[in-house]
């Protein structure tokens, strides 16, 4: 996302992400984005804010919204919890525990910000509304409400209906959405309806770097039957040519061009993905650099890399989701049975 003054002279640039929703708060003071997990700006001088511990991506289901006197953000997470966040701080005033699985796909307060009103994802989908005021009453029962100047009671706007009229153009928002659906569903599957659901959402929205990405990784990491690493490697070069700015992305095109054997060019692009991640997902790169020199004959450089993502993989266990667990174990334990073959040839 590029931000521009008035005279159109590029200010500053604030990396989104590919699917990043900006969001400004009303009183002009915070930007908040949506790329993996959220992020609050200082407008102005452009530094990032507190951390808001966010969780997903705004096709899987977070969501922001400032309450009309922007002391609040909301932040309604996939995993079922809905955050109110003090802005300048991080800090949460409360968290909602939501009584459904579905997501969320749109996050407001009323103008009175009595209310937080939620949609959920689906075609029957019913709003949740959450009773601010009754909610605080009950904390208030047992000595747990927030300060008393955070989302006080706003009187009721008493202006004039608008004499103009406001026309939305959807554009390719319906096809988005869909696509944005498929690819939550498929999340975390290797079998043949997510690739299925994957290549219909590429069918809805192909310019959505995220459906190549998530296609070209299930192309490289499902069965074998499944796996097709040229078709990943096409998907995988889109995704960069669409979003060159995610680490994730550079590995996954690391990793389709090792499924291809293009060795060198893979090393290449694993490091890039090394370079724009850093510590936190280096493992993912370390692993396939091992197995990319292995290929290559370099067995020294190999085994340092393979070291290397095992020490990070220990190190990170604890913290890593069930998927990414899952994944790393696989791939380290292929590593391992490779380069042990190699060792015992030397």
């Amino acid at each position: 996302m590029y931000r521009r003054s008035a005279s159109g002279r590029r200010v500053e640039k604030i990396p989104t992400g590919s699917t990043g929703m900006p969001l400004f708060s009303p009183d002009g003071r915070w930007l908040a984005t949506t790329p993996d997990g959220g992020q609050l700006w200082s407008v102005g001088d452009w530094k990032p804010g507190a951390s808001l511990r966010a969780l997903g991506t705004t096709p899987s289901g977070l969501e922001l919204a400032f309450s009309p006197d922007s002391s609040v953000l909301a932040v309604s997470q996939p995993q079922g919890t809905t955050r109110l966040v003090d802005p300048l701080s991080g800090a949460d005033w409360a968290e909602l525990l939501r009584s459904d699985p579905r997501r969320s796909s749109d996050l407001c307060f009323s103008p009175d910000q009595s209310l937080l009103i939620e949609m959920s994802f689906g075609d029957r989908s019913e709003p949740r509304v959450w009773r601010l005021t009754k909610i605080r009453r009950q904390l208030a029962s047992r000595g747990l409400d927030w300060p008393a100047d955070v989302l006080p009671a706003r009187p009721a706007a008493d202006a004039k209906p608008p004499a103009w009229t406001v026309v939305l153009n959807a554009g390719n928002l319906v096809n988005q959405q869909a696509a944005a659906d498929l690819v939550a569903r498929a999340s975390g599957l290797k079998n043949l309806v997510a690739k299925q659901w994957l290549q219909q959402a590429m069918e809805l929205d192909p310019e959505n770097p995220q459906v190549h990405n998530e296609l070209a990784w299930l192309l490289v990491t499902a069965r074998e039957e499944l796996r097709d690493p040229q078709a990943a490697v096409r998907h995988a070069r889109r995704t960069i040519e669409l979003d060159a700015d995610k680490a994730t992305y550079w590995n996954t095109l690391g990793v389709a061009l090792y499924r291809d054997a293009q060795y060198s060019e893979a090393i290449a692009k694993l490091e890039e993905s090394l370079r724009l991640g850093g510590e936190p997902t280096a493992g993912f790169d370390l692993i396939f650099l091992a197995l990319c020199h292995h290929a290559l004959g370099n067995q020294e450089l190999a085994r340092q890399n393979l070291k290397e993502a095992t020490a990070w993989f220990e190190s990170h266990r604890m913290k890593l989701s069930s998927a990414w667990l899952e994944e790393l174990t696989g791939f380290l334990n292929e590593a391992n049975a490779k380069l042990t073959v190699a060792d015992g040839r030397d």
